[in-house]
């Protein structure tokens, strides 16, 4: 799939308001300092880290509360934080049924 990297790559292709993305439902990614990525379009880590696991550990940030805010609205299809509101990729390929257990998880606590 053709994707436009976060907006780094300029094809006449607009993003459509209201898509979600599940990329956080099922992966993270790493820099190469440490810093956690929301995921593997956002290469050039332009915009928001969610810490380093130089100073707490992957599960804390998985289970942050910054984390799963994000996750959460991407998953609504509110794309409103950069670098997200300027990407088309979707994770819809893998991360859909992510989404549907993590809703699940998160109505049952």
């Amino acid at each position: 799939m053709l994707t436009n990297r976060v907006g780094l790559l300029d094809f006449n292709k607009k993003v459509k308001v209201g898509k979600q993305c599940f990329y956080m439902h099922y992966s993270l990614q790493m820099d190469w300092n440490g810093d956690i990525l929301s995921c593997c379009h956002d290469m050039y880590a332009k915009t928001i880290t969610f810490g380093n696991v130089n100073d707490v550990t992957l599960l804390e940030i998985w289970n942050s509360n910054m984390w799963s805010k994000s996750r959460k609205l991407l998953g609504e299809g509110k794309r409103i934080q950069p670098p997200c509101n300027n990407c088309d990729a979707g994770g819809t390929i893998l991360g859909y049924n992510h989404y549907l257990e993590w809703n699940k998880e998160k109505q049952n606590v």
